[in-house]
């Protein structure tokens, strides 16, 4: 069994990074967890962070980043930060 990698508290839900699956979980009744989606990903998520309702989630060893939906779970945006890094760093000067 892999470890949760990554925790994020949203809303009222706890999304869990455990390898390359993404975990979300309510109370249940009892103090219990309730298991509301699984999300596969291609990689392990290397970092993740939440905007209200939305989930922005990073995977290791790539430059793309997903805005996920904390409702319906969906992928609602994809993009590649790299060009836009790539252009700040090559206009600052080096020491």
């Amino acid at each position: 069994m892999n470890p949760v990698t990554r925790m994020l508290v949203v809303g009222r839900s706890i999304w869990c990074a455990v390898g390359a699956t993404v975990k979300v979980y309510r109370e249940g009744s009892g103090g219990t967890l309730e298991l509301l989606q699984s999300l596969q990903m291609e990689k392990g998520v290397s970092c993740a962070a939440t905007i209200e309702d939305d989930v922005w989630v990073a995977l290791q060893g790539s430059s793309v980043v997903r805005l996920y939906s904390n409702i319906t779970y969906e992928c609602l945006f994809e993009t590649d930060v790299a060009p836009e890094v790539s252009k700040v760093l090559a206009g600052k000067p080096r020491k």
